[in-house]
């Protein structure tokens, strides 16, 4: 059932990472079309104008759910560091608890302006605008899923040391020795 869970996580953020690409790729073609467009025919694609502004709203919270998971957002670690074993585990745990509220906030929030969302149609594609911030209820559940499974690792003692004050830095190093022994095999 662990393995099944394990390759069912790692289709899913293969998924967010082909819709991030996808997402860019719309955005880039949109745009330099607009551009070229504007410059040699003094003209614009409406969509282009629209489209890429919903896609970047995607790009943001998928982005943030892909950086929770690897973490990979910007950490200040200037007074975890100085902190004993048991402040640094105290503050980790915090941060966890404070990430599921704030996801708990994002999902709620959402929830509440659903009515709203569902019924406002955007300018020019005249889609709900639930499809484009609809993206924050997989976001907040993600953040929320993610840290809970946090905590019970913290509440069993599964968390590791190097866990509790690891830097984005440090976690390029791990990504680049990690990459370097798969190519030697």
């Amino acid at each position: 059932m662990l393995r099944f869970l394990k390759i069912l996580e790692r289709l899913f953020y293969k998924l967010l990472d082909n819709i991030l690409v996808a997402c860019m790729s719309i955005m880039f073609v949109l745009l330099s079309a607009n551009i070229l467009l504007r410059f040699v025919f003094n003209d614009s694609i409406d969509i282009a104008e629209e489209l890429p502004r919903f896609l970047f709203v995607w790009i943001t919270f998928i982005g943030a759910i892909i950086a929770l998971k690897e973490n990979t957002h910007i950490n200040v670690n200037i007074l975890i560091v100085r902190l004993s074993k048991n402040g640094k585990k105290l503050c980790w745990f915090l941060r966890q608890a404070l990430v599921f509220v704030c996801g708990g906030y994002i999902l709620y929030g959402t929830y509440l302006q659903h009515e709203i969302l569902l019924y406002n149609l955007s300018p020019v594609m005249m889609i709900s605008m639930v499809l484009v911030y609809g993206v924050s209820y997989v976001s907040g559940f993600m953040f929320m899923l993610h840290s809970l499974i946090n905590i019970i690792r913290f509440c069993n003692g599964k968390v590791r040391n190097s866990e509790l004050e690891q830097s984005m830095h440090e976690n390029l190093e791990e990504d680049v020795i990690k990459s370097a022994s798969r190519q030697n095999q």
